[in-house]
C-alpha cells in the first residue's frame, strides 16, 4: 500500500471515528452505545486466563459483559471461558488500578479479522507461511500463532478458518490465532471480514477490502453513520461468496475498534502503519505522539519506524494517544558487525555473538546503508530487531539496519538460565564479573540476580576487543519487576 493511500485512509478513519463518537443513535449492539466514557481501554492479545491478561494487565472479569461480533454473549468468567481463546485480539473496557498492571473489566469484545476459505498457502520459511483467506493475506507463525482444530503443518487448501490478528503496513494480517472451523468450503457458508473500506464505488455499490470485492447493494447498513459506507472506514462485514468470488454483504457495521473515541486511558498493541516522527505516528488505527518523558521498554525512540510492532500505553486526548510508555514486541535485539553470511539460507552471523543465527525472510524490513539482503556484506555493522524462535539461538529478523561501523556489541533477549555471576541469552553465556557494580540498570549486582530468571528480558552492552572477544560493560532488566 503506497504512502499517499495510507495517509488518505488515516484521515478518513479519524473522520469516521469522530462521527461515531458524536453519534447518539441507539443502534449500537454494544450496550451503552460503544466504548467511550472516561475509563480504561486495552486493545491487544489475550495471553492468559484466570481473569484475563491483555497487554500485561490482569483484569478481573467477574462482572464483565462479553460481546462477540457485536452481540452480547453473557457475563462473567464462564462467558469469558466459553467465548474467548488465547491469541484472540480483543478490546477490554474497564478500570485500571493505580499499579497499572491490574484492574476490572466491564466489557470484553472480540470480532475475528477474517473467516473464510484458504485459497492459497505459500511457505515463507520453516516456521512461517503466507495464506490467502477471502482476499486477505494472512501470515501464520509456528512460534506465535495459536492454532485450534489444526496445526501449522496440517492446514490445507479449502479449509475454512477463522483468524484473529493485527494488520501490518502492507495490510497483511499477522495472525495471533487461527481456528479451522470446517474441512472444506460450502458456498452457503457465511463469511466475515474486518478492515478498511477501499475504492468505494457508489454507482456499482461495491468497495474493496484488500483483494476482496464487497457488494453492498442488499446489505443492512443501519448501524453505519448515515447508513452508507465511507472511504477509509473501519468496518465488519458478513455475507456469502458468489461465483465471481465477490462477498455479497448481508450486514455491514462499524468494527468494534472504531468505537474507541472518549476513553481516558488506552493501551494498544499493533504495528506502526504510518510514521512521520516520534511526535506523529499511527499504531494500528490510532494516531499517537511520543513527546517528553517517555519510558521505552526493550528499545529506543530512534527505533520507532513504520512496520515496527509496539505496545503503547498512555492517555487519549482529542483523538491522539499521548504515549507514556512504549514497549517493543519483537524483543530480541542484536548489534555487531557481520562475520559470515549464507546467501542461500539467508542467514547472518555476528561478531562476538557466537552461536546466534539471524534469519531473514521476505517479511524482514531492511534499511540504512543497505536496502536488501543481497547488499549486506561481511564487515557491515548491523542492528537487528526480531523474535527468537522458540527456546533456540535463532532470531528471525523483523527489521535490520546497516549503520555506521562501531565496536559496540548489544545482546538483548529472554534469559535462558541465570546463576550468579553468569547468565545465558539466546545460547550466549555472559560472565558478568567484569561489569562494574554500578552498571546493573540501577540495581546492585545482588538485586539484579535476585530478580533475573528464565524468560525475563535483559539487555547487555559491551565492546569488541581486537581479539574478537567481547568486553561486557553494562547490563539491565528491560521488563517490569
Amino acid at each position: 500500500m503506497d504512502t499517499l493511500r495510507i495517509l488518505r485512509i488515516i484521515v478518513a478513519l479519524f473522520s469516521s471515528l469522530f462521527l461515531l463518537s458524536c453519534s447518539s443513535g441507539g443502534s449500537d449492539t454494544v450496550a451503552g452505545g460503544g466504548i467511550g466514557g472516561t475509563g480504561y481501554v486495552g486493545v491487544g492479545t489475550i495471553t492468559e486466563f484466570g481473569s484475563i491478561v491483555v497487554n500485561g494487565v490482569r483484569l478481573d472479569t467477574t462482572n464483565a459483559m462479553v460481546f462477540i461480533r457485536g452481540k452480547e454473549m453473557g457475563m462473567g468468567d464462564q462467558a469469558i471461558r466459553d467465548n474467548l481463546k488465547l491469541g484472540h485480539v480483543v478490546i477490554v473496557e474497564g478500570t485500571l488500578n493505580e499499579n497499572g498492571t491490574s484492574g476490572s473489566a466491564a466489557r470484553v469484545m472480540f470480532t475475528p479479522h477474517v473467516r473464510g476459505p484458504v485459497t492459497q498457502i505459500t511457505d515463507i520459511d520453516a516456521t512461517a507461511k503466507r495464506l490467502i483467506v477471502l482476499g486477505q493475506t494472512v501470515i501464520i507463525d509456528d512460534n506465535s500463532t495459536v492454532f485450534t482444530n489444526t496445526s501449522f503443518e496440517n492446514l490445507s487448501l479449502n479449509n475454512v478458518v477463522e483468524v484473529s490478528g493485527m494488520a501490518d503496513t502492507s495490510g497483511e494480517i499477522r495472525a495471533t490465532y487461527l481456528e479451522k472451523v470446517a474441512d472444506s468450503f460450502d458456498p452457503i457458508t457465511v463469511c466475515e471480514v474486518k478492515g478498511m473500506v477501499q475504492n468505494l464505488n457508489f454507482t456499482e455499490r461495491i468497495f474493496t477490502m484488500n483483494a476482496l470485492v464487497v457488494y453492498y447493494g442488499v446489505a443492512d447498513m443501519s448501524r453505519l453513520p448515515g447508513g452508507v459506507p465511507a472511504e477509509g472506514q473501519l468496518v465488519y462485514v458478513r455475507g456469502t461468496v458468489d461465483t465471481g468470488n465477490r462477498l455479497i454483504a448481508e450486514e455491514i457495521e462499524p468494527a468494534d475498534e472504531s468505537r474507541i473515541a472518549g476513553t481516558r486511558r488506552l493501551d494498544i498493541e499493533g504495528f506502526i502503519i504510518a510514521f512521520s516522527s516520534v511526535s506523529d505516528f499511527t499504531v494500528g488505527y490510532v494516531k499517537a505522539s511520543a513527546q517528553g518523558n517517555i519510558r521505552y521498554k526493550g528499545g529506543l525512540s530512534e527505533e520507532l519506524a513504520a512496520g515496527t510492532r509496539i505496545l503503547v500505553k498512555g492517555a487519549l486526548v482529542n483523538g491522539i494517544l499521548l504515549a507514556e510508555q512504549i514497549s517493543f514486541r519483537d524483543q530480541a535485539k542484536l548489534e555487531s558487525s557481520v562475520v559470515a553470511k549464507n546467501t542461500v539460507q539467508k542467514t547472518l552471523f555476528l561478531r562476538g555473538l557466537d552461536g546466534i543465527t539471524v534469519t531473514f525472510t521476505d517479511l524482514t524490513k531492511i534499511g540504512g546503508f543497505r536496502q536488501n539482503f543481497d547488499e549486506i556484506q561481511v564487515g557491515n555493522y548491523i542492528r537487528v530487531r526480531g523474535r527468537e524462535l522458540g527456546n533456540s539461538s535463532v532470531v528471525r529478523a523483523a527489521r535490520a539496519q546497516v549503520i555506521p561501523s562501531s565496536d559496540v556489541v548489544i545482546l538483548q533477549g529472554s534469559v535462558d538460565a541465570a546463576t550468579e555471576p553468569q547468565l545465558t541469552i539466546l545460547g550466549v553465556t555472559v560472565n558478568t564479573t567484569p561489569i562494574p557494580d554500578g552498571n546493573f540498570g540501577g540495581m546492585s549486582r545482588t538485586e539484579f540476580f535476585n530478580n533475573v530468571k528464565p524468560g525475563v528480558l535483559v539487555k547487555i552492552k559491551g565492546r569488541i576487543e581486537p581479539s574478537g572477544v567481547v568486553s561486557w560493560e553494562e547490563i539491565a532488566i528491560e521488563d517490569d519487576i
